[in-house]
């Protein structure tokens, strides 16, 4: 007579050491794509930040290239720096203002007709600060050309990052005074 085969099951001790076991591995792996998720998301808000702020200079290029007469920026004092720009090469003169809105940390543009009265904001990049965005360098020998160099600072996900662009207003001259430039954004808003 053959034995009976041996069917006794497992035991309570090893159903709990296999679940504590599967539980150890199972946190691991959700643990794992946890972290995934937060470097993906952090990759994607750091490259959003790049991004804007390339499309920003690269916007501003073409501004500032063309600009007969770039402004002191302003004010001394005060939360909102800005800086203003004139162009003329379309046959009508028009006014350029960028700002940096400490209030929302945004780098904000607009243009408006010389003379008329400005037009709305539009916001070229979020999440940006500087204590000195804006530094207007007149022709000096050497040179025939106003500059303006822009400095922001992004931060992402706890790191900081700057960002630093110099433009050459090619229509500007050494002769011309450019304080009297683009006056009316400074009184509204």
């Amino acid at each position: 007579m053959a034995p009976e085969p041996d069917d006794a099951g497992v035991t309570l001790l090893e159903l709990v050491v296999s679940m504590t076991i599967m539980s150890i591995f199972g946190a691991m792996f959700v643990s794992a794509i946890a972290q995934m998720y937060q470097v993906a998301n952090r990759t994607n808000a750091a490259a959003s930040a790049l991004s804007q702020i390339n499309i920003a200079f690269q916007r501003l290029d073409g501004q500032f290239r063309y600009a007969s007469g770039i402004s002191t920026p302003g004010p001394a004092t005060g939360t909102d720096k800005y800086v203003e720009y004139l162009t003329t090469n379309t046959g009508t003169a028009v006014c350029g203002e960028l700002r940096l809105r400490s209030t929302t940390s945004q780098l904000q543009s607009r243009q408006w007709t010389q003379g008329g009265t400005p037009g709305g904001w539009t916001t070229l990049a979020s999440n940006v600060s500087s204590s000195t965005p804006f530094t207007v360098v007149t022709p000096a020998t050497g040179s025939a050309y106003q500059t303006v160099t822009v400095s922001l600072a992004s931060t992402v996900s706890g790191r900081t990052r700057t960002f630093r662009t110099t433009f050459a207003a090619l229509n500007t001259s050494p002769a011309v005074d450019t304080s009297a430039y683009c006056v009316e954004g400074r009184l509204v808003p």
